[in-house]
């Protein structure tokens, strides 16, 4: 209860999370400690949308990348470096409870501890909680993020069993001359 209570007063302040360096990459990390993946996509997709309120970033992207849009090219990218935490949760979900660290370190105090074990059911539902919460979202750029992530990863059958919102963006990142894993965002 204590890690939703959390989340819900940083959902609240995203702007502060972004402005303090280190501070979202500390937050998640404890998160994934606990095993509270989708708190991980809940809390980045808000900072996210923070980093970027008027979504010049997408409109970049969509428009074709112009290189004479630096507002643009920068909101992509500070969305992009946030979507990385949410890429690195779902590869540790991707590989299992059994590819965890032996030891741990605590962000916060630097101390070690071995992480608590996890069965193979509760790791199938920090999977379905994680995933449901990233399909949820109404961010498209990060829905061509996800999508370029099952592609790279060998997933592009289970994105037919993915419902969401933006289709159009998945149909276009599933053309392999759209997204490809050498260049995800062409």
């Amino acid at each position: 209860r204590l890690l939703e209570q959390s989340l819900e007063m940083f959902l609240s302040i995203p702007q502060h999370v972004n402005q303090q360096p280190n501070l979202l990459r500390q937050i998640c990390e404890v998160y994934r400690r606990y095993h509270f993946y989708e708190g991980v996509v809940i809390l980045c997709l808000k900072c996210a949308e923070a980093a970027d309120p008027n979504g010049v970033g997408l409109v970049w992207f969509k428009e074709g990348k112009r290189p004479t849009d630096e507002n643009g090219k920068l909101a992509h990218d500070a969305r992009m470096h946030i979507y990385e935490f949410i890429i690195s949760v779902l590869d540790e979900l991707l590989a299992g409870p059994n590819a965890a660290p032996a030891v741990e370190i605590d962000p916060l105090s630097g101390a070690t501890s071995r992480p608590p074990p996890v069965s193979a059911q509760d790791w199938e539902q920090f999977k379905a909680r994680t995933m449901k919460a990233a399909l949820k979202s109404n961010d498209e750029l990060f829905h061509v993020t996800l999508y370029t992530w099952y592609l790279e990863r060998g997933l592009a059958d289970e994105l037919t069993l993915v419902r969401c919102l933006h289709t159009f963006t998945r149909l276009k990142c599933l053309d392999s001359n759209f997204c490809t894993a050498e260049n995800p965002f062409h």
